[in-house]
């Protein structure tokens, strides 16, 4: 049996649209401003990362949960 893999090391459809989207607006408008990125899995996170997106620091109420905040 023989099995050939398409792309061995590509990503879904979701992360390539997103990769295209962020290259294209960083050509269009230059070199992005810090963003934060709400992305479910790791992956997906490091791949916009390495599109060239920043991560954005992210307030502390924010990041904290509510109870924590709170106090």
């Amino acid at each position: 049996m023989q099995i050939l893999v398409a792309n061995p090391r590509g990503f879904h459809a979701g992360v390539e649209l997103t990769l295209h989207a962020v290259e294209r607006a960083r050509d269009d408008f230059g070199e992005p401003e810090p963003i934060v990125l709400a992305l479910p899995r790791e992956p997906n996170r490091q791949a916009v990362l390495a599109a060239g997106a920043r991560r954005a620091p992210v307030p502390s109420a924010i990041a904290r949960p509510a109870t924590e905040a709170a106090a």
